[in-house]
């Protein structure tokens, strides 16, 4: 399951998604994903597609996807309304394996709470074991060596699951010419054009 922050970005998402999907012929025809957004669209897709995933959301209650993605506010009528309890019915214990919420640093403060508390309703929903679940929280805006352990504190406590230092994947910026040190790419002064 992969949660999303807004609509928009769950919806740009399954693009990418569907298009890796249908390009992998390992994956193409074996795994299923479903957006399940509050956006109804005129002409729901009930297949997967080269640029989108399943959208009807009859279906996907009917018959969940292998990878579910949604906003952390659909993810809570899910969870409550009678008309979609049909989508955990065949859950058992283990099956949701996978968490991963989307721009982590949007969720803060109160909106925070709200999905630290969605998390753990999800988890008791679907009698998830203890330390089962595999959590991942992504954001482009969170990095450097300072901050780490308010990461960490952070994921542990929106996830309620242990995380240690190795769990912090960062990036290292290179400049245009640390990438380029060994390209074979001839410089070519041009000459600055007079008036």
């Amino acid at each position: 399951m992969l949660i999303y922050p807004m609509n928009a970005l769950a919806t740009d998402q399954s693009k990418r998604l569907a298009n890796l999907i249908w390009h992998n012929p390992k994956l193409k025809n074996n795994v299923t994903a479903g957006l399940f957004v509050g956006e109804s669209e005129r002409d729901p897709k009930v297949a997967m597609g080269e640029n989108h995933l399943i959208t009807d959301k009859n279906l996907l209650r009917q018959n969940p996807p292998d990878i579910l993605l949604t906003n952390y506010k659909m993810l809570d009528y899910l969870l409550l309304r009678p008309r979609d309890q049909q989508i955990w019915s065949n859950n058992a214990a283990r099956t949701l394996r996978y968490l991963g919420v989307d721009e982590i640093h949007t969720f803060d403060g109160a909106q925070g709470t709200d999905l630290a508390c969605l998390i753990r309703r999800l988890k008791a929903r679907l009698n998830i074991p203890e330390r089962y679940l595999v959590c991942v929280g992504t954001s482009a805006t969170l990095g450097g060596t300072e901050g780490r352990e308010d990461m960490l504190t952070y994921a542990k406590s929106l996830f309620n699951e242990p995380f240690d230092e190795s769990a912090i994947i960062s990036e290292d910026r290179l400049s245009s010419a640390e990438f380029l040190a060994d390209a074979f790419i001839k410089k070519i002064g041009f000459k600055t054009p007079s008036f």
